[in-house]
Protein backbone atom coordinates (compact mmCIF):
# COMPACT_ATOMS: atom_id res chain seq x y z
CA UNK A 1 0.00 0.00 0.00
CA UNK A 2 1.33 3.43 -0.94
CA UNK A 3 0.19 5.20 2.22
CA UNK A 4 -1.49 7.91 0.15
CA UNK A 5 -5.08 8.73 1.11
CA UNK A 6 -7.72 7.69 -1.40
CA UNK A 7 -9.09 10.56 -3.42
CA UNK A 8 -12.09 9.60 -5.56
CA UNK A 9 -12.06 10.57 -9.20
CA UNK A 10 -15.09 11.89 -11.07
CA UNK A 11 -15.58 8.37 -12.46
CA UNK A 12 -15.58 6.89 -8.92
CA UNK A 13 -18.27 9.40 -7.91
CA UNK A 14 -20.36 8.75 -11.02
CA UNK A 15 -20.11 4.97 -10.61
CA UNK A 16 -21.35 5.26 -7.03
CA UNK A 17 -24.21 7.53 -8.09
CA UNK A 18 -25.26 5.16 -10.85
CA UNK A 19 -25.21 2.18 -8.49
CA UNK A 20 -27.34 4.12 -6.02
CA UNK A 21 -29.85 5.09 -8.70
CA UNK A 22 -30.06 1.56 -10.10
CA UNK A 23 -30.40 0.06 -6.62
CA UNK A 24 -33.25 2.40 -5.74
CA UNK A 25 -34.95 1.71 -9.06
CA UNK A 26 -35.00 -1.98 -8.10
CA UNK A 27 -36.43 -1.10 -4.69
CA UNK A 28 -33.42 -2.50 -2.85
CA UNK A 29 -31.91 -1.07 0.29
CA UNK A 30 -28.16 -0.82 0.69
CA UNK A 31 -28.46 -3.59 3.29
CA UNK A 32 -30.32 -5.92 0.90
CA UNK A 33 -27.88 -5.39 -1.95
CA UNK A 34 -24.91 -5.74 0.39
CA UNK A 35 -26.28 -9.04 1.69
CA UNK A 36 -26.49 -10.41 -1.85
CA UNK A 37 -22.88 -9.37 -2.39
CA UNK A 38 -21.67 -10.76 0.92
CA UNK A 39 -20.48 -7.39 2.21
CA UNK A 40 -21.68 -5.00 4.93
CA UNK A 41 -24.16 -2.24 4.17
CA UNK A 42 -21.49 0.20 5.37
CA UNK A 43 -19.21 -1.00 2.57
CA UNK A 44 -22.07 -0.61 0.08
CA UNK A 45 -22.65 2.91 1.36
CA UNK A 46 -18.95 3.71 0.92
CA UNK A 47 -19.10 2.52 -2.68
CA UNK A 48 -22.12 4.69 -3.41
CA UNK A 49 -20.59 7.86 -1.96
CA UNK A 50 -17.16 7.04 -3.46
CA UNK A 51 -15.46 6.84 -0.08
CA UNK A 52 -14.09 3.49 -1.31
CA UNK A 53 -13.33 2.57 -4.90
CA UNK A 54 -15.17 -0.40 -6.43
CA UNK A 55 -13.16 -2.97 -8.33
CA UNK A 56 -14.37 -3.80 -11.81
CA UNK A 57 -15.37 -7.27 -10.62
CA UNK A 58 -17.40 -5.80 -7.73
CA UNK A 59 -19.12 -3.35 -10.09
CA UNK A 60 -19.88 -6.22 -12.46
CA UNK A 61 -21.43 -8.25 -9.61
CA UNK A 62 -23.52 -5.27 -8.50
CA UNK A 63 -24.79 -4.58 -12.00
CA UNK A 64 -25.60 -8.26 -12.52
CA UNK A 65 -27.74 -8.27 -9.36
CA UNK A 66 -29.43 -5.03 -10.41
CA UNK A 67 -30.10 -6.31 -13.93
CA UNK A 68 -28.14 -3.47 -15.52
CA UNK A 69 -25.99 -3.60 -18.62
CA UNK A 70 -22.28 -3.43 -17.88
CA UNK A 71 -21.72 -1.86 -21.31
CA UNK A 72 -24.49 0.66 -20.74
CA UNK A 73 -23.06 1.79 -17.43
CA UNK A 74 -19.61 2.30 -18.92
CA UNK A 75 -21.15 4.29 -21.77
CA UNK A 76 -22.82 6.54 -19.18
CA UNK A 77 -19.60 6.92 -17.21
CA UNK A 78 -17.73 7.87 -20.38
CA UNK A 79 -19.96 10.89 -20.93
CA UNK A 80 -18.42 12.87 -18.10
CA UNK A 81 -20.14 14.51 -15.17
CA UNK A 82 -23.72 14.40 -16.42
CA UNK A 83 -25.43 14.41 -13.04
CA UNK A 84 -25.64 17.83 -11.45
CA UNK A 85 -27.59 18.08 -8.18
CA UNK A 86 -30.95 18.86 -9.85
CA UNK A 87 -30.60 16.06 -12.40
CA UNK A 88 -29.58 13.57 -9.72
CA UNK A 89 -32.57 14.56 -7.55
CA UNK A 90 -34.93 14.20 -10.53
CA UNK A 91 -33.55 10.80 -11.49
CA UNK A 92 -33.72 9.54 -7.93
CA UNK A 93 -37.30 10.77 -7.66
CA UNK A 94 -38.25 9.02 -10.88
CA UNK A 95 -36.70 5.80 -9.62
CA UNK A 96 -38.88 5.90 -6.53
CA UNK A 97 -42.14 6.50 -8.44
CA UNK A 98 -44.59 3.89 -9.59
CA UNK A 99 -44.40 2.97 -13.28
CA UNK A 100 -47.66 4.85 -13.91
CA UNK A 101 -46.45 8.06 -12.26
CA UNK A 102 -43.06 7.78 -13.97
CA UNK A 103 -44.80 7.50 -17.35
CA UNK A 104 -46.85 10.64 -16.61
CA UNK A 105 -43.76 12.61 -15.61
CA UNK A 106 -41.91 11.44 -18.72
CA UNK A 107 -44.85 12.47 -20.89
CA UNK A 108 -44.76 15.93 -19.28
CA UNK A 109 -41.01 16.18 -19.91
CA UNK A 110 -41.54 15.20 -23.56
CA UNK A 111 -44.14 17.99 -23.93
CA UNK A 112 -41.91 20.58 -22.29
CA UNK A 113 -38.88 19.64 -24.37
CA UNK A 114 -40.94 19.75 -27.60
CA UNK A 115 -41.85 23.41 -27.04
Amino acid sequence: MSGKPFTPTAIDVQAGQLVSILRRRQGLSQKALAAQLGITFQQMQKYEVAANRMSVSRLYDILKILGASFDGVFTELGRGDIYDADTRRAIEGLCLMSARDRAMVCALIDRLVAR
